[in-house]
C-alpha cells in the first residue's frame, strides 16, 4: 500500500474518474512480413526531416547489422496515414540468433533510444507499436505434386489484414446456399 502526500490546496477528487484507454495497432498496408528473416519497420517522425534510415540491431553476443555504426541502410516501403515515411530493415535468417535491441537513425544522428527488438515489429520514435507477425498458416496451393500425387502445401506468414480477408471469404462461402 502506498501513501500519497498532496498539498492541501490541490483537489484530486477526480482522480478516480481517470480511465485507462486501450489502444489498438493496425499495421500499415505497405509493411509486408519477411518469412524466415529478422525484420522490423520504423516510422520516421516528421521532425527528423529527410534522409536515409539506418538500423543497428544486436544481442549480448552478436551484431546483426554489420558491426560498424550506424549499421545498415533500410529500405523505404511507404508512408502511413499521417504522411510519415516507413522504412524496413531486413536482417539475416532468423536462425542466426535472436536480437534483443534495435536503434534507428539517419546515418547516426538523430536516432532513437535503445529499443527492445520484436520480430516483425513496427516502431516509431517513442518505441514499439505492434507487430506484423500474426500467425503461420499452412495453405493448400491447389496443385498436386507430380512425384507423390498428394496436394502441395506451402507455409506462409500472413499479416492480419490478409488473414482477415481470407477468413471473411471462408465465412461467406460457409453461409452461402448450396
Amino acid at each position: 500500500m502506498y501513501k500519497m502526500y498532496v498539498d492541501e490546496n490541490l483537489n484530486i477528487d477526480g482522480i478516480d474518474d481517470i480511465k485507462s484507454e486501450e489502444q489498438t495497432f493496425t499495421m500499415p498496408e505497405c509493411c509486408e512480413p519477411e518469412e524466415g528473416k529478422m525484420y522490423a519497420f520504423y516510422e520516421v517522425p516528421d521532425t527528423w526531416g529527410s534522409g536515409d534510415i539506418y538500423c543497428w540491431c544486436w544481442n549480448d553476443t552478436k551484431n546483426f547489422t554489420g558491426g560498424t555504426w550506424p549499421g545498415v541502410k533500410c529500405t523505404k516501403v511507404g508512408t502511413n496515414a499521417n504522411g510519415n515515411a516507413i522504412w524496413k530493415w531486413v536482417g539475416p535468417a532468423s536462425t542466426e540468433g535472436k536480437p534483443t535491441g534495435i536503434i534507428f537513425s539517419i546515418k547516426g544522428s538523430p536516432q532513437t533510444s535503445d529499443l527492445e527488438y520484436h520480430e516483425g515489429g513496427y516502431f516509431d520514435y517513442y518505441g514499439f507499436c505492434g507487430t506484423s507477425v500474426s500467425r503461420l498458416v499452412s495453405l493448400t496451393t491447389g496443385s498436386t505434386s507430380r512425384r507423390t500425387g498428394t496436394p502441395e502445401t506451402t507455409s506462409t506468414s500472413l499479416v492480419s489484414r490478409t488473414l482477415q480477408v481470407w477468413e471473411e471469404r471462408s465465412a461467406s462461402t460457409e453461409t452461402s446456399p448450396r
